[in-house]
């Protein structure tokens, strides 16, 4: 690995970085909503806004890391602040500067990385927007002190076009942090403009206090701002723009999906992101982004229609089967009483055998059955205690043991069918895998702020590490049948119905032998009557 050399202007660079009077600052939302939109327009797991101190490099932005700096010595930004245009890196395994670098051995795992230099100098910033500087030009001097920059665990080239994207999303971010926090907002920032301008993926606009539009985009404005009917466009079944006003009737709530109708008279859906920020005479502004979302929509509408298909033939075909099913079992049960004692022993086990497997094909129909009536009832919450649930379960389980839990008179507000019929399939679970004369199953119920934890420990044989992940899918059973009798459903029955209640589920072994199954489960709020 071969750590930055520091650039000749060291020492300017450090001033002029602390000048801007931004290292350790709180979230930036403009930025955030900045690096979100970055992050999706280059399909990157990770966009940062990194600026370079004397011994780390600070993020004063981030998606897709959890780190709020890391040291100069490793950092990519230590280089690309060498750079008077974008330093690119397409596989930083095959570069002798990265290639032993932690950040690449070890998580993130940095394949592709990409950085435009973000300055500190008025004079030179209008000196690039006077030249108006491509993604490829070039600068009298570096001075960065820092850097925008897209990573990706994967290597990748960027295209002329995403070149010149991220120059114009520095430009934007640059002209932004110079503005903001070295006290240039007060005057209009012909530079920013333009580089929201050039922003082709999103349909961005700019809104002051009462609603009116600022700016747009030319996305923006070529598909909802038509001159001919600039108020034909409409957001939800109501006009974008009112006619009288000529401000936004856009909605408040945000990452929610929304129906667009563009002047031209097509349908999109679209997600709706804002950022409030204001110029240091305190007017207030926000930064709207609008992104299509059709696509994306469209396939999920597939999807779920083909999943509600499936439940449906599934469900008819279960039931349908039942019929045919019950009537082979009953009929070798008519043949064996029939034929009485001059039944051979080769048909009787032929008959017994007919027997069990129609027996397990029915059960495997009862379930699938109760698989896909999950989610077709809106079970209500109700206020109930943990040990009416614990009594109609153990009635119902057939197990030779003991089970124990705790608290037992714990009082909870779930939807209480739904939730019985998870405890007792892991009871049952637990019952009918266990290879101990005596099965002992303990139930630890917790509430952690607004949800119920509940944590099944048995003293069966547990799931062996690599098998897990197959546990819970549907079918699959983990002993031959012909040792524990099962449909493989019952856990993915279990994990289902969590998922459909916003809970989560885990299996894990317990070091002293045995499985630990835990799920949480919201706490619902009881809808008055009306």
């Amino acid at each position: 690995m071969l750590a930055a050399p520091l650039p000749v202007d060291e020492e300017k660079r450090i001033n002029l970085l602390h000048k801007l009077h931004v290292l350790d600052t709180g979230q930036d939302r403009f930025l955030q909503s900045l690096m979100a939109l970055v992050k999706d327009s280059f399909g990157v797991e990770t966009a940062l806004i990194s600026l370079v101190d004397t011994n780390r490099q600070w993020f004063k932005a981030k998606i897709g890391l959890e780190a709020n700096s890391t040291g100069r010595d490793i950092s990519f930004c230590g280089h690309a602040i060498l750079n008077d245009s974008i330093f690119e890196i397409s596989d930083a395994r095959d570069d002798d500067r990265f290639k032993d670098n932690p950040l690449v051995t070890e998580a993130p795992f940095i394949r592709f990385y990409a950085g435009y230099p973000l300055l500190n100098d008025a004079e030179l910033i209008n000196e690039q927007n006077a030249v108006k500087r491509s993604a490829i030009g070039t600068q009298k001097h570096s001075s960065a002190i820092g850097t925008l920059c897209v990573i990706s665990s994967t290597p990748k080239v960027l295209t002329e076009k995403e070149r010149n994207m991220l120059s114009h999303f520095g430009h934007i971010a640059n002209g932004y942090l110079v503005e903001k926090y070295a006290h240039f907002f007060s005057t209009p920032s012909h530079s920013f403009q333009q580089a929201l301008a050039n922003c082709h993926d999103q349909l961005i606009a700019v809104l002051d206090e009462s609603g009116q539009l600022c700016f747009a985009n030319k996305r923006f404005k070529t598909l909802l701002l038509n001159t001919e009917t600039p108020f034909k466009a409409k957001l939800n079944g109501l006009p974008l723009i009112d006619s009288e006003s000529h401000t936004l009737n856009a909605p408040t709530e945000q990452d929610c999906i929304y129906t667009l109708e563009t002047c031209d008279g097509q349908s999109k859906y679209v997600n709706i992101s804002y950022t409030s920020f204001q110029r240091t005479d305190n007017s207030s502004y926000v930064l709207m982004a609008i992104k299509d979302i059709t696509d994306i929509q469209r396939n999920l509408d597939l999807l779920r229609k083909s999943n509600e298909e499936l439940d449906n033939f599934t469900y008819i075909a279960s039931h349908d089967l039942k019929s045919p099913l019950n009537a082979i079992g009953k009929l070798a049960g008519w043949i064996k009483e029939d034929i009485g004692d001059n039944l051979n022993e080769a048909a009787e086990k032929h008959l017994n055998l007919l027997t069990q497997r129609s027996n397990r094909m029915m059960a495997l129909l009862d379930d699938l059955l109760e698989y896909s009536r999950v989610g077709r009832v809106n079970y209500k919450p109700s206020q109930t205690s943990l040990l009416s649930i614990f009594e109609r379960i153990v009635n119902t389980v057939d197990i030779e043991g003991s089970i124990t839990c705790n608290p037992v008179d714990m009082p909870m507000t779930i939807e209480a069918i739904p939730f019985a019929t998870v405890m007792r399939n892991l009871i049952q679970n637990s019952a009918k895998h266990c290879d101990k004369p005596t099965c002992l199953v303990h139930i630890d119920v917790k509430q952690i702020e607004n949800i119920y934890q509940i944590t099944i420990t048995d003293n069966g044989p547990g799931i062996p590490e690599h098998l897990i992940p197959k546990a819970l899918q549907v079918f699959q059973t983990l002993r031959p049948r012909d040792q524990v009798e099962g449909t493989g459903i019952g856990l993915s029955l279990v994990e289902k119905i969590v998922q459909l209640h916003a809970g989560e589920l885990s299996l894990s072994n317990n070091p002293e032998g045995g499985l630990v199954v835990q799920f949480t489960w919201p706490i619902k709020q009881i809808e008055p009557h009306s």
